[in-house]
């Protein structure tokens, strides 16, 4: 019926996008994108055709660099449909546009009051970092963040913003305003109900351990640091992201043997490639520390290839954002 609507009227833009949408489902990915591409050409503001074309060319066709100019595109014509903007981020992540750039698209979403929690979580993310720190705390009041099976929980990401902001005012000379906010960090904050209780479990994780003691020693307190870094080495972490960071923290302290590390992390790594292979619900957090033991152990062409395919997998707790910090040398190792 579709090919017949064409032979009566090649410029269908709506029988082009849909005979895209058919051949998608019947697997012919190709010729789907060839017929989204003409309907593209005659008909740019069909809802949900830059999302259809944009995350196929990313995900089946494996073209990201395409993908990201269908997807920046798809905001201008259909910019309240947060998919775009999800996928848009993924691409960016796998070409590697510079974090000004990611951060003017996700800016492009037209009522800041109505944008999504998860969509709220990658803005603050991207202003830490461009160095807007105070924005992006700004960016959680006011607004209910509801728990999602497997996703990234809110405290996380505004553990991650504090930190970071942190991290930013020691590097800038502020020491006293970064020991601060390390100091301050298990503590409510006025008008975030989420910081009142469940923030433990993030905080003594080896990575934001080994991170306060970093931004400590960069402000001079080496004592607190040398505290943070202690916690580190008995964070609370699954084993493969714990030989990552742990050793970090004990070489801080000025212990641990080259040895004794490297066969704890390629034991790690086997593990993680283990889980990997076997399956699991939450693969980007073990695929970024997979990439992240790789580049521990001076592999680093396969640790850029499997970190970009981070983005190509599921955000959840973090793991596009530690990804892309790794991948542009923001973080250790």
């Amino acid at each position: 019926m579709l090919r017949r609507a064409l032979e009566v009227n090649p410029q269908d833009a709506t029988a082009h996008f849909l005979l895209g949408s058919l051949l998608l489902a019947s697997g012919r990915a190709e010729a789907a994108i060839a017929e989204w591409q003409e309907a593209r050409r005659l008909n740019p503001k069909i809802p949900v055709l830059h999302r259809n074309l944009g995350l196929t060319l990313l995900q089946v066709t494996h073209d990201p660099q395409a993908a990201l100019s269908v997807l920046s595109e798809g905001v201008g014509a259909d910019a309240s449909n947060v998919a775009l903007y999800y996928g848009a981020d993924q691409a960016a992540g796998v070409v590697g546009l510079p974090a000004e750039e990611r951060l003017r698209l996700l800016e492009r979403f037209p009522d800041k009051g109505a944008m999504p929690p998860l969509l709220v979580q990658k803005l603050a993310l991207g202003l830490t970092e461009v160095g807007r720190g105070q924005e992006a705390e700004a960016m959680f009041q006011g607004r209910f963040f509801p728990r999602e099976e497997g996703g990234t929980n809110v405290r996380q990401v505004f553990l991650e913003v504090r930190l970071r902001r942190a991290q930013a005012l020691a590097k800038a000379g502020r020491h006293a305003e970064a020991a601060a906010i390390v100091r301050a960090i298990d503590r409510p904050v006025k008008g975030l109900a989420f910081t009142r209780d469940g923030l433990a479990p993030f905080l003594e994780t080896s990575r934001l351990q080994y991170l306060m003691g970093e931004i400590l020693a960069a402000a001079g307190q080496e004592a607190e640091a040398r505290r943070h870094w202690e916690r580190a080495v008995e964070g609370r972490d699954p084993p493969f992201l714990k030989a990552i960071y742990a050793p970090l923290a004990e070489r801080r302290l000025g212990r641990g043997e080259d040895g004794a590390v490297r066969a704890r992390r390629e034991k790690a790594l086997a593990d993680v490639e283990a889980l990997l292979a076997q399956g699991t619900n939450f693969p980007g957090l073990p695929t970024y520390a997979q990439g992240l033991l790789l580049r521990a152990l001076g592999r680093d062409d396969e640790a850029g290839k499997v970190l970009r395919g981070v983005f190509l997998l599921p955000d959840q707790r973090l793991s596009h954002f530690l990804a892309r910090r790794a991948l542009e040398a923001a973080d250790p190792i």
